[in-house]
């Protein structure tokens, strides 16, 4: 089985954060949680924007924070993993 890749890393925290948390997710706060640089993350996080995983947000100041998409629901008991 392969290991985990850093944009592996980056994709399970961010849908983990907005998704199971309900939470807002900044490139900043993943790079920290998961020791993937901020570039790294900027780069997954706008992909997976892109393909529809995470909606993409911008505050008045200009900083960028992903959240849930609207089609996208997480009910616990689908989750695969760990709570």
């Amino acid at each position: 089985m392969a290991e985990p890749t850093k944009r592996d890393e980056v994709w399970s925290f961010s849908l983990t954060k907005a998704l199971q948390q309900g939470e807002d997710v900044t490139p900043a706060d993943v790079a920290e949680k998961t020791g993937v640089s901020e570039r790294v993350c900027r780069e997954t996080m706008y992909v997976m924007h892109e393909r529809g995983w995470l909606n993409r947000q911008t505050k008045s100041g200009g900083s960028v924070y992903y959240e849930q998409p609207y089609w996208l629901e997480f009910h616990e008991f689908d989750y695969p993993g760990e709570p």
